[in-house]
């Protein structure tokens, strides 16, 4: 739903212009999308990774396999 709902905010214009979206509905919009971002990025540097793997449900052996290291320091 993130990512619809950052599509739509970018072409808020269009849909504005078409009558599609009121100003109310663009202002809800971007309060929406910007509260997402601070969600998404709050709880340090690695939290916003952490996050998304939790959202896609990638299992833990895949997050600890050798691929996911830093392959240079190997």
């Amino acid at each position: 739903m993130f990512y619809a709902a950052t599509r739509v905010e970018r072409a808020a214009a269009e849909y504005l212009a078409g009558g599609v979206l009121g100003a109310e509905d663009v202002a809800a919009l971007r309060t929406a999308v910007n509260a997402a971002c601070r969600a998404l990025g709050s709880g340090g540097r690695a939290a916003p990774a952490v996050k998304l793997c939790d959202a896609w449900g990638i299992p833990d052996h895949l997050l600890e396999a050798p691929i996911a290291f830093d392959w240079r320091k190997l």
